[in-house]
């Protein structure tokens, strides 16, 4: 389906837009400007017709810039931005929250609705290998697996019930990666950049794994096996 609608403001008096997010089917097409309250107007894409327009009761007090990346819930009924507001569509209520200690950079919705993944303007754990601006999330089907991308290029994994990392970060071709997906199955991930429209990841457990034994050769001796793990029976690995 194509369509094309003009999103004209309530008056000459409102903002620009500054945000646009699709639901999942492509019939609802969520508008933010950013007035004092910031308002979302939600629009019908098939009749071309704004529906509804959801504002705060009170002024939230946010500096908005130019520019305001939104996250959707998969059902439509609920918007993050990254200024810290959280809007119901359904009942036209959006409050500001405080979703973190810093202005967060990122907010990603889990495929339930049920997980919020926010993230401030680096990676926020000591162990993560990659520095500086996050520029993409993703969450896996299942939300247990959260992929970050950072705007100098390398893509990290997240255990998200134990908020850890999984290995060493993803290499990329090095511009800024501007969106991330997992496919259906989660076991590919797919990078977009600006110089390389998609990049692709094959994250099955069972090609990790021969990458890990064919970097690793045979695997433990039985000396190396006893000494490392002495409980465990020795078998061999790979």
């Amino acid at each position: 389906m194509r369509a094309t609608l003009k999103v004209r403001p309530d008056n000459e008096d409102s903002s620009a837009v500054t945000a646009l997010a699709l639901d999942t089917h492509a019939r609802t097409l969520l508008v933010h400007r950013p007035a004092d309250p910031p308002t979302v107007e939600v629009w019908d894409v098939r009749r071309k017709k704004r529906v509804k327009s959801v504002r705060s009761n009170r002024a939230s007090g946010l500096v908005t810039s130019t520019e305001v990346r939104v996250a959707l819930r998969s059902d439509g009924g609920r918007l993050v931005t990254e200024e810290g507001l959280v809007a119901d569509l359904r009942t036209g209520r959006m409050e500001p929250r405080v979703l973190g200690d810093e202005l967060i950079s990122f907010a990603a919705l889990g495929p339930a609705g049920t997980r919020l993944g926010v993230l401030g303007g680096s990676l926020p754990h000591a162990g993560a290998s990659i520095t500086g601006a996050v520029s993409a999330p993703a969450f896996s089907h299942d939300g247990r697996t959260l992929a970050v991308a950072n705007i100098v290029g390398p893509v990290q994994l997240w255990d998200v019930p134990s908020q850890r990392l999984f290995g060493s970060a993803l290499p990329t071709p090095g511009d800024p990666v501007l969106a991330l997906s997992l496919g259906s199955d989660d076991g590919t991930l797919y990078a977009s950049g600006s110089n390389v429209p998609v990049q692709k990841y094959d994250l099955t457990p069972a090609l990790l794994a021969a990458r890990v034994c064919e970097r690793a050769g045979t695997g433990l001796s039985a000396r190396d096996w006893k000494t490392c793990l002495p409980n465990v029976p020795c078998r061999h690995a790979c």
